[in-house]
């Protein structure tokens, strides 16, 4: 993150405060400790499976990096890699995977030549074909975050596989184009010019077989949550995650008696409690869940709800439960 120094340090920060009287924060900030620690490097073996191979690549040196790149530095079919480091010298790693076992490890490169206005074609979509059924797929977006880039080359490793069935090139124009029976261990140049296949590049699919249908609008349910924004983590800094974010509460049951269920969806701060009531089509007609519920929206957050026969009359009751996080502990909100 930038740091190399652990600023964090509690008994440093209560020592500093101390010797600021008598030496200055640059001599102070000398005498924070280092720590460097490495690196590390996984290595995918399929199915969701990686293995740690951080020393068996050598890549176990201590240091303070924070940024990577990747390219065929020296044209042999491997990836390269290059670590920088703060305030050091940056690491440069060798891939030498073909050199130790070529016959495992071949590869096939593509090369994008794109319009006049886009020369690197970034954004063209390869799809490669192999080995009965496998496949591969790269986007030609060689942007890695803030000032970082890989090479604008798509890289694939074949391993065994020295043909390539067919290798498919869309473009951002619209346009594709199909290369067959491609030998491996080279680098393919595909031009924009030889694409003249039309095709729709972001055609949603449709899935014919799908169980569920959105229906929620058309059963007149309308609703979307609001909230007052509070900065939970002003209060406690340490938390997990935002407390006062567990509303809405909801309760399901008969409240009219009409033998469909209904909704309650618990209100907060400024919005009032609705209530859904099922008709016999199916649909639901929403409403405020109390004709005063001005007066009561701005002090309490509904974050339990419970619909129960409290009385023994036969009809639900709503017991309401008030809490949040926005109030002092022992407030009357709660």
């Amino acid at each position: 993150n930038g740091y190399p120094r652990d600023v964090t340090d509690h008994d440093f920060i209560a020592f500093r405060n101390e010797s600021y009287a008598i030496a200055t924060k640059t001599q102070v900030l000398q005498q924070i400790p280092v720590v460097k620690i490495p690196n590390y490097a996984f290595r995918n073996n399929g199915n969701l499976q990686f293995e740690d191979v951080t020393k068996t690549w050598g890549m176990d040196v201590p240091s303070f990096s924070n940024g990577a790149a990747y390219a065929d530095l020296d044209n042999d079919g491997t990836m390269d890699m290059i670590i920088n480091n703060i305030d050091d010298e940056p690491f440069l790693y060798k891939n030498n995977s073909r050199k130790n076992d070529a016959g495992n490890n071949h590869y096939l490169q593509i090369q994008f030549k794109g319009s006049q206005q886009n020369k690197d074609g970034i954004g063209a979509w390869a799809d490669i074909y192999y080995d009965h059924g496998k496949h591969q797929v790269y986007e030609n977006t060689p942007f890695r975050g803030y000032l970082s880039t890989i090479q604008n080359i798509a890289h694939f490793g074949l391993g065994k596989i020295n043909t390539v069935d067919s290798v498919v090139i869309k473009w951002q124009d619209g346009k594709q184009q199909t290369l067959t029976n491609i030998k491996a261990d080279q680098t393919l140049k595909v031009d924009i010019a030889n694409a003249n296949k039309p095709f729709i590049f972001n055609a949603g699919g449709i899935n014919t077989q799908s169980l569920f249908t959105e229906v929620t609008r058309d059963l007149g349910i309308n609703y979307k949550h609001n909230d007052v924004d509070f900065a939970d983590f002003n209060v406690q800094k340490l938390i997990p995650h935002k407390l006062s974010e567990y509303a809405p509460a909801i309760a399901v049951g008969d409240v009219d008696g009409n033998g469909f269920d209904d909704m309650v969806v618990g209100g907060t701060v400024k919005y009032p409690a609705q209530l859904f009531l099922q008709q016999a089509n199916g649909k639901f007609i929403q409403r405020n869940l109390l004709a005063s519920a001005a007066n009561l929206t701005d002090k309490y957050k509904d974050e339990g709800l419970l619909l129960f026969d409290a009385d023994g009359d036969g009809d639900l009751d709503l017991y309401a439960a008030s809490g949040g996080y926005e109030d002092a502990p022992g407030s009357k909100s709660y």
